[in-house]
């Protein structure tokens, strides 16, 4: 189940509004603007795009997928790192990665 269905299906349930889902449909937004569908950038991507973004990332590469097989944790969190600034907002691979650290404590 994607996370648009699981957004709808809360929106259904009046568990999110119709104007945050539609914010998170921006998650495949950069944060130097290369993305898609508008080419914003920085903070003129929504937060809970940018949120979205590193969880939708971080989920499908430890993920196996038709077209891939599954990335190993320590894999996909150093390609996180690698795209801090460029894919993702600074601030918020920061406390990504935080919370994966005090997780695996």
């Amino acid at each position: 189940m994607s996370f648009v269905s699981i957004a709808y299906g809360a929106r259904n349930e009046g568990l999110a509004e119709e104007k945050d889902i539609r914010r998170c449909n921006l998650h495949h937004e950069k944060w130097d603007g290369t993305g898609y569908p508008h080419r914003l950038a920085g903070e003129d991507i929504p937060i809970e795009a940018r949120i979205v973004s590193v969880v939708d990332v971080f989920d499908a590469l430890t993920s196996i997928r038709p077209y891939k097989e599954k990335w190993s944790e320590q894999r996909a969190l150093e390609y996180i790192r690698e795209q801090c600034g460029h894919h993702f907002d600074p601030e918020l691979i920061d406390s990504f990665l935080a919370l994966i650290h005090n997780e695996s404590e």
